[in-house]
């Protein structure tokens, strides 16, 4: 939780798999749902911070910001694989690293709304996602396994739902095309198995009434050879009379 509290998943799948969500995930505002719905927020081994992420941002809380420490002290460095937080006054530094993956620097901001957790420096990084762009088809590749690249604690794939609302517009244009097309082919091969299934059942029918033809045709057989067979004992028996009396 962005408290610190911890996050329980009573719900985690066996086999390490992960929910993944292509809307936003109800309750959880982004960044990986618990299995509650609620975000789940990671911390790195060394401490000074807790983050999230969705497919396209990085969140970070730095937690050793003092809550009362005026926004204009703070001086935060973003780089591209690179991240500096310190105090312009006492050249404190609450926070630093290289990060796990490249960001786009112009496009991530930081608050300091003089609380704690989300109302106290809250980083909001934007992933370049250059390995997404790469295989566009693998979702999995934006996301980071830790936050910074010498952190020892990696997050299991399982740890949270993946949250993918937010992916580059030209990926999920891809996404949702694939997707259409999908659809498009399990269409055909549902109107394919209705037509199989159609001529199955009249082929069926076919040999059905064959076989009924030839029951008739058999049974007939039987009662004529039957009648046959019931008629030649009195036949029989008529020839040697007959021959007495010439």
């Amino acid at each position: 939780m962005s408290s610190g509290a911890p996050a329980e998943r009573p719900d985690k799948h066996p086999f390490c798999m992960s929910r993944v969500h292509y809307t936003s995930p109800s309750g959880a505002g982004g960044g990986g749902g618990g299995g509650g719905g609620a975000a789940v927020w990671f911390e790195p081994a060394e401490g000074g911070c807790r983050w999230r992420q969705t497919a396209s941002e990085v969140e970070i809380i730095c937690t050793r910001v003092p809550p009362q420490l005026p926004a204009a002290r703070l001086e935060v460095t973003f780089e591209p694989y690179r991240l500096r937080v310190t105090d312009r006054v006492t050249r404190e530094v609450y926070l630093e690293g290289a990060l796990e993956r490249g960001v786009v620097t112009s496009e991530c901001v930081w608050t300091h709304a003089g609380g704690e957790g989300e109302d106290g420096c809250l980083l909001t990084l934007a992933k370049m996602n250059l390995e997404l762009f790469e295989r566009p088809w693998r979702h999995s590749e934006c996301w980071w396994p830790r936050l910074f690249a010498g952190d020892a604690a990696v997050i299991a794939w399982d740890d949270a739902d993946k949250d993918y609302s937010d992916l580059p517009h030209e990926i999920e244009a891809l996404r949702l095309r694939e997707e259409a097309l999908e659809e498009a082919q399990r269409h055909v091969a549902a109107g394919d198995k209705r037509t199989r299934a159609r001529l199955q059942d009249q082929e069926e029918g076919r040999r059905r009434r064959r076989h009924e033809r030839l029951a008739a045709l058999k049974s007939a057989c039987w009662r004529a050879a039957a009648a046959a067979a019931a008629a030649a004992p009195s036949g029989a028996a008529a020839a040697p009379a007959a021959a007495g009396v010439a």
